[in-house]
């Protein structure tokens, strides 16, 4: 007789750092390159696998494409890499005096100069009206190019999100990290010569997609969604809810519930979360059918850093730098499932929501929460699949699936509307 097996635990640490690793694996998951389709087919290939029946939401956009950039002075290479929307200025270096923006008064002239500044992103991540009026000052008084230090806990550059439409930078522009200030702004206030490249092009049809799945039937859905789309390899970013995004798609698939579900991956996310709105346009399920909408947001489990002489070093503990968010009706089930783990005593917030549950919330959608964090190396190149663990990813994934248990049984017994 053929011996009975089962299928391997969905949240064992081991098996969710693998598909952390896996996820990082493929490279940089900026929307519409290779790394982006090769993600995209391996989570439609998971979901199909586990038994989900999957679709792709294909849809263009536009995207930069960077070819060749580089900062160095001396001789010295500094890493670097260009903010969106870029001023490609051509495969021709700049080469200038490096002269400091945020100090330069009345009578400092910055024309042909590179102008140096810092930025403080704060924890969105995004360039304000006045960060980028002052470029837009340096650029009109005849400045050929501009490096912005960005402000991190760990010293790496950071790249900002942007919108679709936003207009390019004035003039080429590059990012470097705060590890790099100290150098750079001697430099500038030396006005040691410094050169800058940046080229690349633009598509406006670039391809990606959006992956959808679902499983189960009934009245009532559960939409469980996670962006797969970031500026680097987003190891702690974007890789936990990814891995609990198939987790949790393996599990829906095994349990009889009378409750169907509903996965997506976004793509798009870094260009101000695209793919959800697509998703949103594309008849999902009704605000009305859906009895929760769960998004796993970005850092949701990763490790805590302890600040030594020697930097940042990496703990066995969760970063508790992290938040979970809800409607009113959610707070009880929440607190009691999720309440013990660090950071994650449920809050409702006041509009506008973090992420892409902003999206979900202006479409209409009443009952919703989201895990949410922001550990140092959000948005920077060095998020690889070392920011987290395999017991780490463990003990909050398993928080989910009793969530929801919770959840189907509350509505079953008519606590939930």
């Amino acid at each position: 007789m053929p011996i009975a097996t089962s299928r391997p635990d969905p949240f064992c640490g081991e098996r969710l750092f693998a598909d952390v690793e896996t996820y990082s694996g493929f490279g940089e998951q900026r929307t519409g390159g290779t790394a982006d389709a090769r993600t995209a087919d391996w989570i439609a290939g998971r979901l199909a696998t586990a038994g989900l029946t999957v679709r792709r939401q294909p849809f263009q956009v536009r995207q930069f494409f960077p070819t060749t950039w580089g900062l160095s002075l001396g001789g010295v290479q500094i890493p670097c890499f260009p903010p969106w929307w870029p001023a490609g200025g051509g495969a021709e270096a700049i080469n200038a005096a490096l002269v400091d923006g945020g100090r330069a008064g009345p009578d400092t002239s910055v024309r042909g100069a590179i102008v140096l500044f810092r930025f403080r992103l704060g924890p969105r991540v995004l360039v304000s009206d006045e960060q980028r009026t002052r470029i837009t000052v340096m650029a009109q008084a005849g400045a050929q190019a501009a490096v912005i230090i960005t402000e991190s806990p760990t010293g790496d550059l950071l790249i900002p999100n942007v919108a679709p439409d936003d207009e390019p930078w004035p003039l080429p522009l590059l990012a470097v990290g705060e590890r790099h200030a100290g150098f750079l702004e001697k430099a500038a206030a030396e006005g040691r010569p410094a050169r800058l490249v940046l080229d690349g092009y633009i598509d406006e049809r670039a391809s990606t997609s959006n992956v959808v799945a679902h499983t189960g039937g009934g009245r009532r859905r559960i939409v469980i969604s996670t962006p797969r789309t970031g500026w680097f390899a987003s190891g702690g970013e974007r890789g936990p809810g990814i891995a609990y995004l198939l987790a949790l798609a393996e599990w829906a698939v095994e349990r009889r519930s009378g409750v169907g579900f509903v996965f997506v991956a976004t793509a798009g996310h870094e260009l101000d979360h695209l793919g959800m709105t697509h998703f949103l346009s594309d008849y999902p399920p009704t605000p009305e059918q859906t009895l929760c909408w769960l998004h796993l947001g970005a850092g949701i489990a990763t490790r805590r850093w302890a600040a030594t002489a020697r930097g940042l070093s990496p703990t066995e503990e969760t970063d508790g730098e992290r938040s979970l968010y809800c409607s009113p009706d959610l707070v009880e089930v929440l607190g009691d499932v999720f309440g013990e783990l660090p950071g994650l005593e449920p809050v409702v917030p006041e509009p506008p929501l973090r992420g892409e549950l902003e999206n979900v919330r202006r479409a209409g959608y009443k009952d919703y929460a989201t895990v949410v964090g922001l550990h140092p190396f959000h948005h920077a190149p060095s998020d690889g699949p070392g920011t987290t663990t395999g017991a780490i990813l463990e003990a909050t994934g398993r928080a989910f699936p009793r969530f929801l248990e919770r959840l189907i049984g509350n509505a079953r017994n008519g606590d939930l509307r």
